[in-house]
């Protein structure tokens, strides 16, 4: 699976959440092609897509530390970024992107 290895700008607050990952991390590797293949079918809704950071960048590292983030993969809503879920359970992460979070 090809993971993105862009310069993130910013968080894209049009998205339901934020995907931060690391592309050396097994449960990454796990999830990515699901969250992939989610925001290919929600191509034309940006609403519901999750943005996905790559905090194997160089240029992405910041993310870190400006949001806590302690482990990968750590979903965030864009509404409340004190919502989070680390998790590669797609019933945990499909919950916590229609509802807001546990």
């Amino acid at each position: 699976m090809y993971f993105q290895n862009n310069k993130v700008d910013k968080i894209q607050t049009k998205n339901e959440a934020v995907l931060f990952y690391n592309a050396n991390c097994s449960h990454c590797q796990k999830i990515y092609p699901k969250i992939f293949w989610h925001n290919v079918l929600n191509f034309n809704n940006e609403s519901k897509q999750i943005q996905t950071i790559n905090v194997q960048n160089a240029n992405n590292k910041h993310y870190l530390a400006d949001f806590a983030i302690q482990a990968t993969p750590t979903f965030m809503k864009t509404t409340n970024i004190n919502q989070r879920l680390v998790s590669t359970n797609s019933q945990q992460i499909k919950q916590f992107i229609q509802t807001g979070g546990h």
